[in-house]
């Protein structure tokens, strides 16, 4: 074929033009067209990539089972392990959370307890199972799922594969293991359970004593005085008795040898508790010591209470630890965090009520969420989640009475970015199906739900709001109490208001659906 050099590059349809111009051929209709035929393209293509997919995976497969299953299991256990290490690392984010926002639950603050915080509010004077004996049986049953879950959390966060990811924290400045912390806990809380129930019902462990229920808890009392060594020594002397069968209460004696590994783990419990606040005591000096010189001695943690305050806290611990290492059962030891008690009853008693509805609200959050991610991801549509951080989220106030039912928090979403290619001049020219160009943003999907809002006759909304990058703009949510505002990073293009194009904004059972597609430009001559 001859070129000739006289014809301009682009062809153009003329008889077509004239078509156009008497209005004979639509432009709607032609966009409508290329858009089918663009879409026929497409399918092609997903199926050719289907097919390979297919085939390489029956290739993937025969090499596993020529290969063995052993290294696929050993890529499990590592998964779940980075799994169990990422949910302990977000539940002591959450802890943190909670504190902060003044609505700790009982095992944050036990949690608490061997962080290195001077908060006074949460600095507990007394060992931690004075709090388990001001509980109810009801709550220490509940209480024991939570510890056990701490305690898988720190045998998570014990692991060399933990240890590599974290930068330097509180943990790893304990002087024992924490997995060891609430395993004495739990031991404790089941005593406390043993004897709250035996204090309600009366109930003697010997029959053949009236007196042996008050004998017990005085031999209870005695062990408590007890170190480690000479609850060892106790231990052996028992075996010895109840094997030569010398022992005259069988009973009583096989009662104490079954609680002596008890009483050993609150001897240990109370000496990381003396521990911890030594650290602390230690911490207080050194704060005050940077104050007063601090030019000579450098400070990497900052309090922001007055030197006063400081100085009286340091006291009550000091007392503390002269009272838990001199005489463990002083009664007054029971009520050095009467506060802290008395707040945390109050919190609990308003967590009682507030879950019953908390609850709900999060099942429906949760099975929104779940059926909408049920549905599954299209060809061209990945997840969505490039959410920012907002300075200023604040809510709309509501009474007392109308926040007791529900406390601000961020809405959950399931979103889709919907991905293809554009095949303008440029990329026909230096691509093509087989090697096809990188695939651009052609819309969104926004799936909000918003399942229990204070006034649910009123719509969530939207707002765009500019940046510094022209090319990106904020898409910002907005709904009311409870729920805060939520943002999106989004491409700053001119959006397809047609349903036809798949435009979709509507509120419906508690969900908010925002859907639209880009507009495309075509150049035309």
């Amino acid at each position: 074929m001859i070129r000739n050099s006289a014809r301009p590059d682009t062809f153009v349809w003329k008889k077509k033009e004239e078509k156009r111009r008497r209005g004979e051929i639509q432009p709607e209709e032609e966009d409508e067209r290329l858009r089918r035929w663009e879409l026929r393209q497409e399918l092609e293509r997903a199926k050719r990539r289907r097919m390979l997919r297919e085939q390489g995976k029956v290739l993937d497969d025969k090499a596993n089972s020529q290969s063995g299953s052993k290294p696929s299991k050993e890529g499990d256990e590592e998964w779940e392990l980075l799994e169990e290490i990422f949910h302990a690392e977000q539940n002591l984010k959450k802890q943190e959370t909670r504190l902060k926002e003044g609505r700790p639950q009982l095992v944050d603050l036990l949690a608490q307890n061997w962080r290195l915080d001077l908060d006074p509010k949460f600095v507990l004077l007394s060992p931690p199972y004075v709090l388990l004996e001001k509980l109810p049986v009801e709550r220490l049953n509940s209480l024991r799922e939570e510890l056990e879950e701490e305690k898988g959390f720190a045998i998570a966060l014990a692991t060399p594969t933990a240890k590599s990811r974290r930068r330097k924290t509180p943990l790893d400045s304990l002087p024992f293991s924490l997995s060891e912390y609430w395993s004495d806990i739990l031991s404790v809380l089941d005593l406390v359970k043993v004897r709250k129930e035996q204090d309600s019902t009366q109930e003697q462990v010997s029959k053949n004593s009236s007196d042996s229920f008050q004998v017990i808890k005085e031999a209870c009392a005695f062990l408590e005085e007890k170190t480690v060594e000479e609850l060892e020594e106790m231990k052996l002397a028992i075996q010895k008795q109840l094997n030569e069968g010398t022992a005259v209460d069988t009973e009583y004696w096989e009662f104490l040898l079954q609680n002596i590994d008890v009483f050993k783990s609150k001897f240990h419990l109370r000496m990381k508790h003396v521990q911890l606040l030594k650290q602390k005591i230690s911490l207080v000096d050194k704060i005050l010591a940077s104050r007063e010189n601090p030019n000579d001695i450098q400070c990497d943690v900052t309090s922001e209470l007055s030197s006063s305050q400081l100085t009286k806290l340091k006291q009550s611990m000091e007392e503390a630890v002269r009272k838990l290492e001199e005489s463990p059962n002083d009664p007054s030891l029971y009520h050095m965090d009467e506060v802290i008690v008395s707040q945390l009853k109050q919190l609990e008693n308003t967590n009682v009520s507030n879950d019953s509805v908390d609850v709900g609200d999060v099942k429906k959050d949760e099975m929104l969420f779940e059926r909408e991610r049920a549905k599954g991801l299209e060809e061209d549509e990945e997840v969505f989640a490039d959410e920012v951080d907002l300075k200023s989220n604040s809510i709309s106030k509501v009474t007392p009475s109308e926040d007791k039912n529900s406390r601000p928090r961020k809405p959950k979403y399931f979103n889709r970015v919907l991905t293809g290619y554009e095949w303008n001049k440029y990329n026909q020219t230096h691509y093509d199906h087989d090697n096809p160009p990188p695939k651009t943003v052609q819309g969104y999907k926004f799936n909000i739900f918003y399942p229990n809002l204070a006034n649910p006759s009123k719509a969530p909304t939207y707002t765009i709001e500019k940046t510094d990058n022209p090319d990106i703009c904020i898409i910002r949510f907005s709904a009311g109490p409870p729920y805060q505002d939520i943002a999106f990073k989004i491409v700053n293009r001119e959006w397809e208001r047609s349903h036809r194009r798949g435009f979709k904004c509507c509120f419906e059972r508690g969900v908010l659906h925002l859907w639209f597609t880009f507009k495309k430009y075509r150049y035309r001559r």
